[in-house]
């Protein structure tokens, strides 16, 4: 139960941040520009410090990374509380980044070196804990910012911080006891299929992909719907952040239903990943060619589907390497993740703002990732195919 509780805490304080973080920005007298490279530096500092984290989660105890990282994490929720302008709010934000975003590779690397049997119910379980902050945590900050204000909510994930940490200095003595105890032919099981770097480059390429729709969403639907609809920029904010509930809400059954059949090996992961990219390919297919409120919903359910299947698989793949490079791998699917938002927010921006046809072409763009991904995991199913033939 500890780790499941250590996966909650890892989502849900950016899943509540991310939504208001521009806004408090701007309360404490940012500009526009200001509000947004805000919104950007955790990204930013991420991208940075991932392939460091990755190497410290190879080098050192896992376990006592994450309580290091909550304890400073602790600090950091406090003085988000207590900003007092724009500047302070980047440096804090730039910290923020640089350990926070290693929160989730270090628990999927955890998680996979003491769970080893019954895999299926495991990650199951895993990515259903991880989806629900991401499907609540956009609502209770709202709540708790309109109701108490800023600092409130930052107070409140301190306090969810500060369970973290006692949690994971309780699991500490669980997760060293359960490595030490394993011997090498338990952890051979997991070497049984050996990884190809093509194959963990589906899994990366696929949750680039993944995320490439996320940041074109988020960045530039608001761009059509204010040009063909004429809608109002909170009314575009809300119908993008009503289509990011609805894909997370569709992903939970898709989670629930495929991904014990995911975790039975690299082929059906592979498979997994297929279907997803498939979804994903439709998607933005759709987007692309119509972006009423009806092609808007089947999107997004289609896009659900994408996250149910790409996320558990790509996890799956990237946790099954031997364990001295669990966390490099884990730090790099993560920074597939941040790269797949920023390269999507930035050139469909770009795009819808300098090209105009009849067709929404800033979702070319991330429909062509899709394709691509979507190519190379069909070559990489045929190819798993030819070995075991």
């Amino acid at each position: 139960m500890l780790i499941y509780l250590l996966v909650f805490v890892s989502m849900i304080d950016h899943s509540t941040i991310s939504p208001i973080i521009a806004e408090y920005s701007r309360s404490l007298g940012a500009t526009s520009s200001q509000a947004g490279l805000v919104t950007a530096l955790y990204s930013m500092t991420a991208i940075f410090s991932l392939p460091i984290i990755g190497f410290l989660l190879d080098k050192f105890n896992r376990s006592k990374i994450i309580t290091i990282i909550l304890l400073i994490d602790v600090f950091l929720a406090i003085s988000y509380a207590n900003s007092k302008d724009p500047s302070q709010l980047m440096i804090i934000r730039s910290f923020h980044g640089a350990v926070d975003s290693s929160l989730f590779p270090a628990t999927l690397s955890v998680f996979r070196d003491v769970v080893i049997k019954r895999l299926g119910l495991s990650f199951t379980t895993y990515w259903l804990v991880a989806a629900t902050p991401i499907l609540i945590g956009s609502l209770i900050a709202r709540y708790i910012v309109g109701v108490y204000g800023f600092s409130a909510l930052f107070y409140v994930i301190s306090i969810i911080y500060i369970i973290g940490f006692l949690s994971s200095t309780a699991f500490f003595r669980i997760y060293t006891y359960t490595v030490r105890r394993e011997n090498v032919s338990d952890f051979e099981m997991m070497r049984r299929e050996r990884l190809s770097k093509t194959i963990l480059f589906t899994a990366y390429i696929s949750a680039f992909a993944t995320y490439n729709i996320i940041g074109s969403i988020v960045s530039s639907m608001g761009i059509y719907l204010e040009k063909i609809f004429n809608m109002s920029r909170q009314a575009a904010a809300s119908e993008i952040a009503s289509w990011t509930f609805l894909s997370t809400l569709s992903s939970i059954p898709i989670i629930a239903s495929l991904t014990y059949i995911a975790v039975k090996g690299s082929r059906e992961a592979v498979r997994n990943m297929l279907l997803g990219m498939s979804a994903g390919v439709g998607s933005m297919a759709i987007l692309t060619f119509d972006i009423s409120m009806t092609s808007r919903i089947f999107s997004s359910i289609l896009f659900g589907i994408t996250l149910g299947t790409i996320l558990p698989a790509s996890s799956k793949i990237v946790s099954d390497v031997p364990m001295n490079f669990r966390g490099r791998a884990s730090a790099f699917l993560s920074l597939s993740y941040l790269l797949g938002v920023v390269s999507g927010a930035v050139i469909s921006t770009r795009i819808s703002e300098h090209i105009h046809t009849d067709l929404n072409i800033s979702f070319v763009y991330p429909l062509t990732i899709c394709i691509f991904a979507l190519i190379f995991n069909i070559y990489q199913l045929f190819k798993i195919r030819s070995k075991i033939l």
